[in-house]
């Protein structure tokens, strides 16, 4: 199980204990973190929802010093139900917006058209 736009290097995340000490890494890195759920979507035993976080980036986070910048990214999870208990989800994250707001990747440069 993933959450929450984690960076990969966090690795793959087992169980509550995994869990809390994911929230814990993204609340001490970004203790402002707000989560913006944009959309829900069901289908069958799944649950899809796509979010907006944002955050200022007070702690290390993913071997990144804290470099107090305002950040927002993108992510996607899909949760499996069973029995009214989520049993298996994914996240999918723009972890480049994220790394690039960051100042760790480059921005994109600039083209003009023609």
């Amino acid at each position: 199980m993933a959450g929450f736009g984690c960076p990969p290097r966090l690795g793959t995340i087992h169980g509550h204990d995994g869990v809390r000490h994911m929230l814990t890494t993204m609340f001490q890195a970004f203790p402002d973190l707000h989560m913006e759920v944009e959309q829900l979507i069901t289908s069958g035993d799944h649950v899809i929802s796509r979010t907006l976080l944002s955050g200022t980036h007070k702690a290390t986070f993913a071997g990144v010093p804290a470099t107090n910048k305002k950040v927002s990214w993108h992510s996607c999870n899909v949760v499996e139900v069973k029995n009214g208990k989520a049993i298996r989800s994914r996240v999918y994250a723009d972890n480049v917006s994220l790394f690039r707001q960051l100042g760790v990747l480059p921005m994109p440069k600039a083209t003009t058209a023609g």
